[in-house]
């Protein structure tokens, strides 16, 4: 496949692409594409349609770009949805922590606060304390905020977990205790009215 520049307003972004990307996420690509340049290419199904790269379109639409390079493939139908869904869960493979913190260490700030790595991440590794190394939007821990346009009440948010880790990482999150036997959290924790979020928490069995 040959790389080619496309105008943005030609691509399609996958409108069944499971891959959450949050606005704090964009803008750490966006200084990474400032400071490293573009490094990977976006692919493309024969039509336009966004397999990879999603969230370095939107950082380039955000920095301006009219076109950027891509690489066209002949993919369509399953067989595209597939390779999007390949791109995403094949790349997933565990660090070693060891190495990984040597090499952070080594790093000048202005370099590590570029790798996509939370600062309390990177001084938990250097420091060998347990730290959690998975994609959790950091921006869970103030929870979103939220102006209630009515007079309907609280609201009420169903949350379900794939697991146990992460029903537990969502409890560190939130700074409440949530066990099998929790059906009902409310957030804030320390003060119950009509105006705050009640969360309704569930496993995925």
């Amino acid at each position: 496949m040959q790389i080619e520049e496309v105008r943005i307003d030609e691509i399609t972004l996958h409108p069944r692409n499971p891959k959450i990307h949050s606005d704090k996420q964009i803008k750490k690509i966006e200084n990474s594409i400032k400071r490293f340049g573009w490094t990977a290419d976006v692919i493309l199904s024969s039509d336009n349609v966004c397999l990879a790269g999603h969230a370095r379109i939107k950082a380039a639409i955000n920095l301006g770009w009219e076109t950027i390079p891509c690489k066209r493939t002949k993919l369509t139908g399953d067989e595209a949805l597939a390779y999007m869904l390949a791109d995403n869960e094949l790349a997933n493979a565990p660090y070693d922590r060891d190495l990984l913190a040597e090499l952070l260490s080594e790093l000048p700030k202005d370099l590590s606060d570029l790798t996509g790595f939370e600062p309390v991440q990177i001084e938990s590794l250097i420091s060998g304390e347990p730290v959690e190394l998975d994609d959790i939007d950091q921006e869970w821990v103030d929870m979103p905020e939220f102006n209630q346009q009515n007079e309907l009440g609280c609201l009420m948010i169903k949350v379900r977990f794939k697991t146990e880790h992460d029903r537990d990482e969502f409890a560190r999150l939130v700074n409440q205790t949530i066990t099998d036997k929790t059906r009902y959290i409310w957030y804030p924790k320390q003060e119950i009215d009509k105006n705050e979020t009640q969360l309704e928490c569930k496993s995925m069995r």
